[in-house]
């Protein structure tokens, strides 16, 4: 497979994505227990792949499982901060906050890992922000608290830059499959225990957000972040990030 193929292959995980925020706007339940409900259902729902990678599963180190639970904390945080933004700021200018991981990823290959950025990828990660600013700008004013969602939403970016970070280092050694069961599962168990510690009841809710969780699940999930850290292995973190920028 050639990278033409897999950078269009990032563009199709990015649709999937872009239908998070129209989801999450039907739900009625906390932001840390729609994360529960979503990655929980991912795990549920990559169990008999895992099957097939149980040789894998056997000879993981422990370096690799630490890293993967580390990058669902990073997710499990990101998605909070986003979750939350949403009730605050418009679906728009959440997403143009929660999409500048970009500029973060960019700072982190530049001065921890050495990695420069060529010229030519630096002003099209420019231009392609500057394209989600335009597209949004009409609708930056909406909602009930707009610069504290923003803030929550620029804070999702950077726990997502962490995210992205840790998995380009764990797709160096394990599966996507193997990876991305550990990131939903502990991120899973994050939001739990989570909703339990602030006496957050974890059922009796409105069946639309059983129906969200199922959308944001499958198409956003396992349509949207699985596909991007399959692409980690494959394609730099930083062209990954700027491709989320269509997401708005």
């Amino acid at each position: 497979m050639n990278q033409t193929v897999k950078k269009w292959i990032v563009l199709g995980g990015v649709l999937g994505t872009s239908f998070s925020s129209v989801f999450v706007k039907f739900t009625t339940v906390p932001p840390t227990l729609l994360v529960f409900y979503r990655t929980a259902l991912s795990s549920i729902f990559l169990l008999p792949l895992l099957w097939l990678h149980r040789e894998e599963l056997h000879g993981i180190s422990l370096r690799a499982l630490l890293l993967s639970v580390l990058s669902g904390l990073s997710l499990f945080a990101h998605f909070t901060f986003y979750f939350a933004s949403l009730s605050y700021t418009s679906v728009s200018a959440s997403g143009i906050f929660v999409n500048m991981e970009v500029f973060f990823v960019a700072a982190a290959l530049f001065f921890l890992l050495g990695q420069r950025i060529p010229r030519r990828a630096f002003w099209g990660i420019l231009l392609a922000f500057f394209g989600s600013v335009i597209i949004a700008i009409g609708d930056t004013t909406n909602g009930t608290n707009p610069f504290f969602g923003n803030i929550l939403a620029l804070l999702g970016a950077f726990t997502m830059s962490i995210y992205t970070l840790l998995g380009m280092q764990c797709r160096k050694e394990i599966s996507t499959t193997v990876y991305t069961f550990f990131v939903y599962l502990s991120c899973a168990v994050s939001a739990g225990l989570f909703s339990l510690a602030t006496d957050t009841p974890l059922w009796g809710y409105p069946p639309v957000n059983l129906w969200a969780a199922f959308g944001l699940a499958i198409c956003c999930t396992m349509l949207g972040h699985s596909i991007f850290s399959w692409s980690l292995k494959y394609l730099s973190p930083a062209y990954i990030s700027t491709a989320k920028l269509s997401e708005p």
